[in-house]
């Protein structure tokens, strides 16, 4: 099993910088110098300070930053422009809120998304979930539209500042369009590249659309089985003998159970959340000799038998290789629900009529991670460990239970789309 797991960790390192493709596209430098590369386009969620080009699929790679470069290009997806001017962003944090209502303006230098680019030009910079706004017109400095939330009376109620619907009554108006349509306008991304794309089309105005395609991400169901090893130790720390630790054999067994996951619809679907169910079984019976005690030699049998239904809530990560397979890592919160389990201490008899302790086994929550392989969204292979007592905490007594599971998995539903 260990071998197996050395074997996984080697092919995520080797593939781990291969996960995200570099795509056609271009950069203009700040002396207006257009360059056709490759960049490594990340799908960012916020917007980026830098990003990886190269030249050729085998070139090196370097980074352009927003002090670099004015604008870059991946081709049919996203373009980002440098702008350095005084702006206010607004973040939906009620932390931050002040008592101005106007923007306090400082210079910043950002790269702003284009959503819609045409003789009125609108602009997205996105950071911490919030969304800030930006316009241009033909020939025009690139300008923000004024919003913000602030506090407006000693109950420290939040009043808002939509100065943007001024800005745009008065300078990006079809002749044709209601006030209403303005005023009824809010701060966001469906409405303002709406607003923008009307105003393009009323005036027979080209332009492009780069509007974020909508994904709702998708949702996976798998059925699962695999084969777990478990090691179990045990351990006493009294002050009249030596610490003592006892190693139980090692144990197999076959489980099964389900999984139900849904791929965030973000950075390129790389991130999802999932909740796993499983079930494991472990029993033992083991004679183990003390150390002696003044003088007199011992021997204590202990007897474990416990069974459990794992339930696994976490996140994981793909690193995608090509179009068909990707690696993935991920991490999850283990609760246990002990469905059987006793530990009994037996000194100096059999197991059927000696009398000793019982030690209490208690419900745990842990941490369980995982490495594995995804062939076609369908067939999966997973590798996952885990380790915590089973026992209460004792003063002079412990133990580790140690799981490593080799789980096949099968999507049987998914929602997934291209």
């Amino acid at each position: 099993m260990k071998k197996i797991i050395l074997s996984f960790v080697v092919l995520f390192n080797t593939n781990f910088y291969a996960q995200i493709n570099f795509e056609k596209g271009y950069i203009i430098d700040n002396n207006n110098i257009k360059t056709e590369c490759l960049i490594k386009n990340l799908d960012w969620l916020d917007n980026p300070t830098e990003i990886e080009i190269k030249m050729s699929d085998s070139g090196v790679i370097r980074v352009e930053s927003v002090k670099t470069i004015k604008e870059f290009k991946v081709d049919n997806s996203v373009k980002y422009v440098s702008v350095n001017a005084m702006m206010d962003l607004f973040y939906e944090d009620i932390r931050g809120y002040t008592t101005s209502s106007q923007p306090v303006l400082k210079k910043k230098n950002i790269f702003l998304r284009l959503i819609i680019e045409g003789e009125a030009s609108l602009y997205e910079y996105q950071e911490k979930s919030t969304s800030n706004f930006f316009y241009s017109l033909k020939d025009s400095n690139i300008e923000q539209l004024t919003y913000k939330k602030y506090l407006f009376d000693e109950n420290s109620s939040i009043a808002t500042n939509n100065d943007f619907r001024i800005q745009l009554s008065s300078y990006v108006k079809c002749e044709t369009t209601p006030f209403e349509v303005i005023e009824n306008l809010n701060f966001n991304i469906r409405d303002l590249s709406n607003y923008f794309a009307s105003y393009n089309s009323c005036n027979k105005n080209t332009f492009i659309d780069y509007r974020p395609k909508k994904n709702k991400g998708s949702f996976n169901f798998k059925l699962k089985a695999g084969f777990y090893s478990t090691s179990f130790s045990f351990s006493k720390s009294i002050a009249s003998t030596k610490d003592q630790k006892f190693d139980f054999e090692n144990k197999s067994g076959y489980n099964a159970g389900f999984e139900a996951e849904y791929v965030l619809p973000f950075n390129k679907n790389k991130w999802s959340i999932f909740l796993e169910q499983s079930f494991q079984e472990y029993e033992s019976k083991v004679e183990f000799d003390l150390e002696p005690y003044f003088g007199v030699k011992k021997s204590t049998n202990i007897a474990v038998n416990y069974k459990h239904i794992n339930l696994d809530l976490g996140a994981r990560h793909y690193i995608h290789l090509n179009t068909k397979s990707k690696l993935f890592l991920n991490v999850g919160v283990r609760f246990v629900f002990i469905q059987n389990g006793s530990i009994k201490e037996f000194n100096d008899g059999t197991f059927e009529n000696a009398t000793g302790g019982e030690f209490v086994v208690v419900q745990r929550t842990s941490f369980a991670f995982g490495v594995g392989y995804s062939f076609n969204n369908k067939f999966n292979l997973e590798i996952k460990q885990s380790n915590y007592s089973i026992i209460k905490d004792y003063p002079s007594y412990n133990s580790a239970y140690n799981t490593t599971s080799l789980i096949f998995g099968y999507t049987i539903f998914n929602t997934y789309k291209k």
